[in-house]
């Protein structure tokens, strides 16, 4: 099989980039590259790839996996040579491996995540430093769709340690704009903190997630947690945690139109829309990606978000208030703002009958932002979203 072109997602914009450059900001990443291993000699039901953390056939570069082809002989003169040689280099092969595993996993190394895969779907697994000594039951079986509590549940397992990092003051310049762009908007002042940091879901190490765990996809998500507020983290953080999963169940959703040649890529970015002492808001972006070696670039087939909203008083997760203003009043200042700040037209893609209904039916999302609020259509079926700023003092009750 050829080699993957080598796509992955813009730490800076989100946009695809190509052998670690953006193609949209220009943003150059540190070596992300997914290189297809070659095809194995016989075909059977399931392909099975090795993995390790680096130098033999997978790496971490960037936080992102690196996965390197098969490797390449030399011809000697002879078949007896040829034997010869080809054997010597099976038996130093097998004993550099052998000595890497086994001082991989027994000097106790920090790293991002430490696993060992066995022909057994029951992989022992080693969790990082940084996570509890008690190591979560891995799954050995399940129906389809249980693929989110199979991430969720052997969450260490696949825990980048080198992405946690306390997160700096943002900045973004909003004074050449008046709503909110999709951006991080970080305080320090405040009496908590933000720490950013990062999950991974590596499809060609699905035996350590069970059975039924697919291997035919690679998922990529960056969140927060708050740091220095006791009585709130446990409660917050999990629930943060617990939603970054939605994008396992578009998995599930989108999989169904998966062909067998392809790979689901998952790309997920979690944002801090505001905060100060009393509100945290957070905005999930989801996006999901099919890619294969037919296809120039990975093709996006679902997106959507979702949203938190929290007191930090009580640490108690706030709804949406009430909404003073008629619903045909709220859904016209909707879709002029939507249209005014996205240069688009909403209505091309729904009709004002469908917004009315998913309206009603709780499809619409709202966070906080530096500028007020912003209102969110989910476009159901991850058909993607439209959003807007609008302030909160004309449309929410007080």
């Amino acid at each position: 099989m050829s080699q993957y072109q080598g796509y992955n997602f813009c730490p800076n914009c989100g946009a695809v980039t190509k052998e670690g450059v953006c193609t949209a900001c220009g943003h150059k990443s540190k070596g992300a590259v997914f290189n297809k291993p070659a095809e194995p000699a016989a075909k059977s039901d399931t392909t099975v790839f090795d993995y390790t953390q680096t130098g033999v056939t997978t790496s971490f570069a960037g936080g992102r996996a690196v996965l390197n082809g098969g490797g390449t002989g030399k011809k000697g003169n002879s078949a007896l040579v040829l034997a010869i040689v080809s054997f010597a280099l099976i038996v130093a092969f097998v004993g550099i491996i052998y000595a890497y595993f086994n001082i991989r996993f027994t000097s106790g190394e920090n790293t991002a995540a430490k696993v060992s895969v066995s022909a057994e779907p029951q992989a022992s697994v080693s969790a990082s430093e940084a996570t509890p000594e008690t190591e979560p039951d891995v799954i050995t079986d399940g129906e389809p769709g249980d693929f989110k509590a199979m991430v969720l549940n052997n969450f260490a397992f696949s825990y980048l340690e080198e992405e946690e990092a306390v997160a700096e003051e943002d900045a973004y310049d909003y004074t050449d704009v008046t709503y909110y762009v999709y951006d991080d908007y970080i305080r320090t002042d405040l009496d908590y903190k933000i720490l950013n940091t990062a999950w991974e879901y590596n499809g060609y190490n699905a035996s350590a997630y069970g059975v039924n765990a697919p291997e035919n996809v690679y998922i990529y998500c960056t969140y927060p947690q708050i740091m220095e507020a006791p009585e709130l983290e446990e409660v917050i953080n999990d629930a943060i945690l617990e939603r970054t999963m939605y994008i396992c169940s578009m998995y599930d959703a989108d999989c169904e139109y998966l062909s067998e040649d392809q790979v689901y890529y998952g790309d997920e970015h979690v944002y801090i829309t505001y905060m100060d002492e009393n509100v945290l808001s957070l905005l999930f972006y989801y996006d999901g990606y099919f890619a294969s070696d037919s296809e120039e670039k990975p093709r996006l087939v679902s997106s959507t978000v979702d949203t938190l909203n929290y007191d930090m008083k009580t640490g108690k997760e706030l709804k949406m208030p009430g909404i003073t203003i008629s619903d045909d009043v709220f859904l016209e200042k909707f879709i002029k703002e939507v249209d005014a700040q996205n240069q688009s037209d909403i209505l091309a893609d729904v009709s004002k009958a469908d917004l009315l209904l998913d309206y009603k039916s709780g499809n619409f999302k709202w966070f906080y932002n530096p500028f007020g609020v912003e209102i969110a259509y989910c476009v159901p079926q991850n058909y993607g979203f439209y959003s807007c700023t609008m302030d909160p003092d004309e449309i929410f009750e007080k």
